[in-house]
C-alpha cells in the first residue's frame, strides 16, 4: 500500500470521528433543550458562546502568560530588563554576540588553513611514495653511507 493511500486511510478516520462527535455533540444539546425546556436552536447558540468563550479564555491565558514571562526583571532588576530595557543586558547581548561571531570566523580560518595545509601535504607524501617505488632497485645498490 501506498504511503499516499495510508494518509487518506488516516485522514478519512479522522473525518469520520470528527463527524460522530459532531453528530454526539448535536444529541447532547438535544437532549439538555429538552430538559430546561427551550429550543434547540437556543440551547446550540448556547453552546456554540460557551465553546467560544472557553476558547478565548485559553487564547487570552496562553498570552498574558508569555506577558508576564517577558516583563520578569532581569539581574539588575530592571522590569522586563532581558527584552531590551536594560542597557547592560543589551550591551551584554551585544558583546556575547560579538564573541560568537570572532569565534565561528576564527574557526572557520583555521579549518581553511588547515584544508590548504592537507593537500601539499598529500600531494608531497604520494610523490614521495612513487618516488620510492619507482627507484626502489636503485636504493639496493648502493651503500650505507651514500644512503
Amino acid at each position: 500500500m501506498g504511503r499516499n493511500s495510508e494518509r487518506n486511510l488516516e485522514r478519512a478516520g479522522h473525518v469520520a470521528g470528527l463527524i460522530f462527535a459532531l453528530f454526539c455533540l448535536l444529541d447532547v444539546i438535544s437532549a439538555i433543550a429538552g430538559w430546561i425546556h427551550i429550543s434547540f436552536w437556543a440551547a446550540l447558540a448556547a453552546a456554540v458562546a460557551i465553546c467560544g468563550a472557553v476558547i478565548a479564555a485559553v487564547r487570552a491565558f496562553g498570552k498574558a502568560k508569555k506577558w508576564f514571562a517577558t516583563q520578569k526583571p532581569c539581574s539588575h532588576d530592571i522590569r522586563a530588563g532581558a527584552s531590551g530595557r536594560c542597557h547592560i543586558c543589551v550591551r551584554d547581548a551585544a558583546r556575547i554576540q560579538r564573541q560568537l561571531q570572532l569565534e565561528t570566523q576564527e574557526f572557520a580560518r583555521r579549518q581553511r588553513i588547515a584544508e590548504k595545509s592537507r593537500i601539499p601535504r598529500r600531494q608531497g607524501v604520494e610523490r614521495l611514495s612513487k618516488a620510492w617505488l619507482t627507484n626502489s632497485e636503485s636504493y639496493f645498490t648502493i651503500d650505507s653511507q651514500e644512503f
